[in-house]
């Protein structure tokens, strides 16, 4: 499973959805919208922040906790993994 944060240096919600991610122990990578234009422009993103899950953008913007934590869990269940941050 590749999960990724596709993020302005500026946002200040991202460490919510990544304080999610590492309460359930799961991989995933930060990227910088600044670092790649190239993933902003493939995935047509003008907010931050944006999940992207296995190559598909889940969430566009701030998603509400609830159902984020629950999509999650989802997530989580049907992918057991190791949690380790990788940004880049």
């Amino acid at each position: 499973m590749n999960v990724i944060l596709l993020v302005t240096r500026s946002c200040h919600h991202y460490p919510l959805i990544e304080r999610e991610l590492q309460d359930r122990n799961m991989d995933y990578e930060v990227r910088y919208v600044e670092d790649h234009p190239d993933l902003a422009a493939r995935y047509e993103t003008k907010k931050s922040p944006n999940l992207i899950v296995d190559g598909e953008l889940v969430y566009r913007g701030m998603p509400e906790m609830s159902e984020l934590t629950r999509y999650l869990d989802k997530l989580k269940s049907s992918g057991q993994q190791s949690w380790q941050q990788k940004g880049v």
